[in-house]
C-alpha cells in the first residue's frame, strides 16, 4: 500500500555558502535569491510537509560537494587541470567538505533502513577535513598530472575578475 519511507536528496546548499560544520541540520535556511537554492528547500519543505502528515516516513539527506566517476564536478575539474588552468584561490577559508558517490549511496542505503532515520535531515560528507587546496592536490595525482600548487591571493583574483567583468 504506497510507499513507507522516502529519502530525499537536497543539497547542502540550503544554508548558502555555510559549510556543513558552521551549521547544523536544523538552522534557518538560507535567503539567498538563487534557483537552484529555492528549489531545494521548496523540496525539503514538502518532504517535511508529508511526514508531518503522517502520509509516509521521511529523510532527508544534504550531500555536499559529490564527486565521482563521470560526474560534472569530476569532468570540469579534471579538464581545467589538464588544460593546465591551474589557479587556486588562496585566502579562501574553511575545508572542502566533500563525498565521494559510492559513500553517497552507503548513506541512502543507511538512511533507508535505520529505524532512527525518518523526521530528521542529515547532512553526508566523508568526513575528511580538507583544503580545496589539498582535495586538488590529491585529485591531481590520482590522475597522473602534475600540478602547480602556486596560488593567486583572493584580493587580487578578485579585483582581476572585477576589471574583467567591468
Amino acid at each position: 500500500e504506497g510507499v513507507r519511507r522516502f529519502v530525499h536528496l537536497s543539497s547542502a546548499s540550503v544554508h548558502g555558502d555555510a559549510l556543513p560544520r558552521m551549521v547544523t541540520e536544523d538552522q534557518p535556511y538560507a535567503s539567498i535569491p538563487h534557483p537552484y537554492i529555492e528549489t531545494k528547500i521548496a523540496g525539503e519543505l514538502l518532504v517535511k510537509h508529508a511526514h508531518g502528515a503522517g502520509r509516509m516516513e521521511t529523510t532527508i539527506l544534504r550531500p555536499v560537494h559529490v564527486y565521482g566517476p563521470g560526474s560534472t564536478f569530476v569532468r570540469e575539474l579534471l579538464a581545467r587541470l589538464r588544460a593546465r588552468h591551474r589557479v587556486v584561490l588562496s585566502g579562501v577559508t574553511g575545508g572542502f567538505p566533500a563525498v565521494y558517490v559510492e559513500n553517497l549511496v552507503d548513506a541512502i542505503e543507511a538512511a533507508s533502513a535505520s529505524p532512527g532515520a525518518p523526521g530528521r535531515v542529515f547532512f553526508v560528507t566523508d568526513g575528511l577535513e580538507i583544503s580545496w587546496r589539498e582535495f586538488v592536490a590529491a585529485f591531481a595525482s590520482a590522475h597522473g598530472i602534475e600540478w602547480n600548487r602556486r596560488a593567486v591571493p583572493f584580493r587580487a583574483a578578485y579585483a582581476a575578475g572585477a576589471m574583467c567583468e567591468a
